[in-house]
């Protein structure tokens, strides 16, 4: 088994999850906003190899240090994250991303399906029959407010 540490990030508002709060499959993490460096309401999110314990940036990641886990990403792409279908706004390694901002976009920015017509679904879960242990939980400048959890697959 191998760690592995995914970010949830620009989050409305503090998730209220601690440091060492285990999760488990449809445990609420938070709800999805636009804090720290967003352009609107949407879930970004990335999974990394290893235990993180503090935000990690795309620049980092472009550099594999924390080395990018795009399967173990993809696993959260479900009906399960929003409880709808979840829509990619901007995909893993979008080379529009990189045209506007100069930077490899290592994550998925997501949104609910439904999100046009109401912020009922905006609630992000915890999706993996994989329990997870917090080890992040704050402010961060780019990400905002954000989510770490660690699990091993």
């Amino acid at each position: 088994m191998k760690t592995y540490s995914v970010i949830f990030a620009h989050l409305r508002q503090p998730s209220g999850l601690q440091v060492q709060d285990r999760v488990e499959e449809g445990f609420p993490i938070g709800v999805m906003g636009n804090t720290g460096v967003s352009q609107g309401d949407h879930l970004h999110f990335t999974c990394v190899e290893g235990l993180q314990a503090a935000p990690w940036t795309l620049e980092a990641m472009e550099e594999f240090s924390p080395k990018p886990a795009l399967r173990q990403a993809g696993y959260f792409l479900d009906k399960g994250l929003f409880g709808i279908e979840a829509l990619i706004t901007t995909a893993w390694n979008c080379p529009l991303y990189l045209r506007k901002w100069k930077k490899v976009h290592n994550a998925f920015d997501v949104v609910p399906s439904d999100r046009w017509i109401n912020d009922s679904h905006y609630q992000i879960w915890w999706n993996r029959t994989k329990r997870g242990t917090v080890t992040y939980s704050g402010f961060d400048p780019a990400y905002g407010y954000c989510v770490i959890i660690s699990f091993e697959a």
